[in-house]
């Protein structure tokens, strides 16, 4: 079954994630939203979708919500996955459900938390100071939930059947 990760990545770390699902799952496509790919891309050729997502303040990117949201009835006819990455492990779960459209959310099979980074070198002084605050972290951190992401990869197997 031909699979699109399809995701949404500020500093790389969802975009890590993704690639990390990509090669542990067959005919499988990894597409930043950011990209250019984007204009080309046709949704109806993919069996499953894997939508990836960062979280910044609670939220994920206005632009890419609203794509998720304009094509909510071609998604509804796929399998759709989910993840998150995001620095808030608490509140991971209710800024997952609160930012995926509901319809969207109800219907995917699998939704996750696949960690977070902290990549001081790409951020601005500004992000970079509030974050420091924030986190109370002044090293670059990488936190990777293997174990969410092999439960992932072993769903996207049930299907492939």
């Amino acid at each position: 079954m031909k699979t699109l990760i399809l995701y949404c990545s500020d500093y790389g770390f969802a975009e890590k994630c993704g690639q990390i699902i990509a090669e542990k799952t067959e005919d499988a496509v990894c597409i930043n939203f950011k990209s250019n790919e984007m204009k080309d891309l046709d949704l109806s050729i993919f069996d499953i979708i894997i939508i990836g997502a960062s979280i910044h303040a609670g939220k994920i990117s206005k632009k890419f919500k609203e794509y998720l949201i304009s094509n909510e009835s071609t998604l509804l006819k796929k399998k759709i996955a989910i993840y998150i990455c995001c620095m808030d492990n608490d509140k991971a779960e209710e800024y997952l459900k609160a930012e995926i459209p509901e319809n969207i959310y109800e219907h995917a099979f699998f939704k996750g938390h696949l960690g977070y980074a902290l990549s001081f070198e790409k951020m601005n002084l500004i992000i970079r100071t509030m974050i420091k605050n924030i986190s109370h972290q002044d090293k670059n951190v990488e936190e990777i939930k293997y174990d969410i992401i092999d439960s992932l990869t072993e769903k996207l197997k049930e299907y492939s059947f």
